[in-house]
This record gives C-alpha cells, sequence and structure tokens, in this order.
C-alpha cells in the first residue's frame, strides 16, 4: 500500500474503501491524460489499476472505479460548461492537469453521481476531492477547488 492510499483513509471500512477508489479513479485519469487515453480500457489501464494502484480485478471497487473514469471521460466538455464560470479569473486551461481533473471528478460526483454515504452527497463530493487536493495538489488548490464545488452546489 502507498502512502497516497493510507493518506486517503484505506481503513477497511466502505468509507475508507470508497476514498481508496475515488484515489484510484483519480490516478488513472490522470495516467490515461498523460497518454492521450480515451474510450476502452486498454492494457496499460490493467496495468496500471493492478501494479500502480494495486487494485485488483475481484477488488469490489473495480466497477466504481471504471465507472468513474469513463463517465468522467465521456463528461467532460459538459462538467468543464458547468466548472468554468465558478473559476473567476481562471481558465480550465490554465489549472494545473491534477486540479482540472479533481475539479472534473468532484462536479460529476455532485451532478451525476450521488452517494449513499452521507445525508449530504454533494457535500461528501466536495470533501472527497479537497481530501484529493490535499494528497496531490497545493493548500491553495485545496481552497480554490472548495470554493469552485461550493459555487457548483449551490448554483444547482
Amino acid at each position: 500500500m502507498d502512502e497516497h492510499s493510507e493518506a486517503l483513509g484505506d481503513s477497511g471500512s466502505d468509507r475508507g474503501s470508497r476514498r481508496k477508489a475515488r484515489a484510484a479513479a483519480l490516478r488513472l485519469l490522470y495516467s490515461r491524460e498523460l497518454r492521450r487515453a480515451s474510450g476502452d480500457f486498454t492494457r496499460d489501464d490493467e496495468a496500471t489499476l493492478a501494479d500502480l494502484l494495486d487494485v485488483r480485478p475481484d477488488d469490489p471497487q473495480q466497477p466504481y472505479i471504471r465507472r468513474m473514469v469513463r463517465m468522467v471521460e465521456m463528461s467532460t466538455s459538459e462538467l468543464d460548461r458547468h466548472i468554468s464560470p465558478l473559476l473567476r479569473g481562471w481558465s480550465m486551461d490554465r489549472l494545473t492537469r491534477v486540479d482540472r481533473l479533481i475539479l472534473r471528478f468532484g462536479a460529476y460526483e455532485i451532478l451525476r453521481e450521488p452517494t449513499d454515504e452521507a445525508d449530504d452527497p454533494r457535500s461528501v463530493a466536495i470533501s472527497s476531492a479537497i481530501d484529493m487536493a490535499r494528497i496531490y495538489s497545493t493548500p491553495e488548490a485545496m481552497t480554490f477547488i472548495n470554493g469552485v464545488l461550493s459555487g457548483l452546489k449551490r448554483d444547482i
């Protein structure tokens, strides 16, 4: 297990498992974007999941990870249309790759992927995005991502 998975709360609980799955999905999205991959999963994706992210084919979170990667990729234009007006002086192109992916992932969860983790699933999505920014980005990005996704939550 790597430090990123542990830092995201892989405690063995459903909540910890979902946090680990979110982290794996984000990291796979990042890998696919670097490789300019889209569409069906490739052997590289399978290797990334198994070898680098320690997500085995029989992992119960595997369907969630695959669905989230596929749906975030397929919804990029729509997500960017929701996110862009909330950037205030920034554009999607100016954001770092990881911040852009965290925003898209969080926006997808807010708009399309209700979770049963809490009474307020949109707040869970925002909190999860902030957790990902804490691990993979900067303190400034945490505040920025919180503001953008909170604005999205408020707007819908």
